[in-house]
């Protein structure tokens, strides 16, 4: 559930690639 919240943000990207 909180992926989808990740993906609309603009920082999407940088918590993306932190998790890997």
């Amino acid at each position: 559930a909180d992926l989808h919240l990740y993906l609309s943000t603009p920082k999407a990207t940088t918590k993306l690639h932190r998790f890997g």
